[in-house]
């Protein structure tokens, strides 16, 4: 199973996403490479537990992103 996911850089942020892997580094490690505009990030874990925390993440990182937009108001 390929253990990877694209994030949107007109939706997710690099910082956030970035700030995302820092947080989930003790539950899987997250490797990201910037491809055009999205970042492709790879899971280095199981298959099982890539089907859940793949939607964590995403998830985490949306609400960073949307938080700071909040913020900034």
């Amino acid at each position: 199973m390929k253990k990877e996911i694209e994030l949107n850089l007109g939706v997710y942020s690099m910082d956030n996403i970035y700030k995302g892997i820092i947080d989930f580094s003790q539950v899987c490690s997250i490797y990201a490479e910037k491809n055009g505009n999205k970042m492709v990030c790879n899971f280095d874990c199981n298959d099982r537990d890539y089907i859940e925390i793949k939607d964590e993440f995403c998830n985490y990182v949306l609400a960073l992103c949307n938080r700071g937009k909040i913020k900034n108001g």
